[in-house]
């Protein structure tokens, strides 16, 4: 099954607008996390610290997953009300080295060092990443998302 669509955590919503995340400078990274994680029902968390059940550091994993490259604010479409996506370049890639990384379920993007943005589940079910192989996360093509103006 195809990742799910990126959900944004309420917090996040009002951090954009109020300029605590910076679209054009902030750094955005990507971390990996189980499916017992407290995510999927709980849209009022705010922080990085406030989720649980992250990826276990180990076999290619580390704490806090990994940077999303070139990170861009761009217009989709220069005619009024205006369509503007947030995407990254480069696809993120985790390798398993060493052993697997076990348990992976989503995917959570934050900026910073704690302000968690959304996440996707990435499988109906949890999965393990064998040691040797990688698990490749791209962001669409229209981008992770999309604001309208109206």
């Amino acid at each position: 099954m195809a990742a799910q669509a990126w959900k944004f955590f309420n917090e996040a919503k009002r951090k954009l607008m109020d300029g605590t995340i910076d679209i054009d400078g902030a750094t955005f990274k990507l971390a990996l996390y189980k499916s017992a994680a407290n995510l999927s029902a709980n849209l009022t968390l705010s922080t990085l610290g406030s989720l649980a059940n992250q990826v276990a550091a180990a076999n290619g994993y580390a704490a806090g997953g990994k940077s999303c490259s070139t990170p861009s604010w761009t217009i989709l479409s220069a005619g009024a009300p205006g369509t503007w996506k947030f995407t990254w370049g480069s696809a993120v890639i985790f390798s398993a080295s060493g052993g697997n990384i076990t348990s992976v379920a989503y995917g959570v993007i934050y900026a910073g060092a704690t302000d968690i943005m959304c996440f996707s589940r990435l499988s109906t079910a949890a999965f393990d990443v064998t040691d040797g192989n990688t698990l490749t996360i791209s962001p669409a093509a229209g981008g992770v998302f999309t604001l309208s103006g109206g």
